[in-house]
């Protein structure tokens, strides 16, 4: 099982394409931890929680919280973090992209 996450640069307009190509089971436990932990966060709290797992799961040095941030739409943004957890965890059968 591989995981996927695009990024369009907002500086560039060019798409970046992270990949894991190995998920260890470790990873699909933490973010099954996350999932239980997350319920006892708040908003941003969560919103924290979830980007420093993906920045941590991609172990790229291009990809930094700040990047995400950076980059990542408003209106979509939370619900790309939530489809990388999703695709950790084997849950749905998201491209990377946001959009099921």
């Amino acid at each position: 099982m591989g995981v996927r996450l695009e990024i369009t640069d907002q500086e560039t307009g060019k798409t970046q394409v992270f990949k894991k190509d190995f998920v260890s089971f470790r990873k699909t436990r933490e973010a099954m931890k996350l999932q239980v932990d997350i319920q006892e966060m708040n908003e941003l709290e969560t919103f924290d929680a979830m980007l420093d797992f993906v920045v941590d799961l991609f172990e790229d040095k291009d990809l930094t919280p700040d990047y995400i941030l950076d980059n990542l739409p408003a209106e979509s943004g939370v619900n790309i973090l939530t489809d990388v957890l999703e695709q950790v965890m084997g849950v749905g059968k998201d491209d990377g992209t946001g959009k099921k």
